[in-house]
């Protein structure tokens, strides 16, 4: 299993509906408000995963309602190492400068 730390930043109107929402998420371990004095307001999340579903268990947060911003502070893959400390990678995802200048996922046919 993998496991990582992220913060959701989303604005204190949201928060509630948007705590419910991942409370109810299968992989989610624990649910922080940020503290008041955060310099990024909104939840922090514990996500317990297998590493083949952790990133699109990201993407699928980060799509919630109310989420402005998804963080990654922490991830740990180590379960997922073998005996010799190796671990296989995914699939290489090509990626394309967007017209705003920003870098996005390629998707064949777009």
């Amino acid at each position: 299993m993998a496991i990582a730390g992220i913060i959701l930043g989303a604005p204190a109107g949201a928060l509630a509906g948007l705590e419910a929402a991942v409370r109810g998420r299968a992989g989610i371990v624990d649910v922080q408000r940020t503290p008041a004095d955060a310099e990024i307001g909104g939840l922090v999340l514990v996500v317990e995963q297998a590493s083949d579903k952790i990133q699109g268990e990201l993407s699928a947060l980060r799509e919630l309602p109310g989420v402005d911003e998804l963080h990654l502070v922490f991830a740990n893959y180590e379960d997922d190492m073998d005996a010799q400390g190796h671990m296989g990678c995914p699939a290489h995802q090509p990626r394309r400068r967007g017209a705003d200048g920003e870098d996005t996922p390629f998707r064949a046919g777009e």
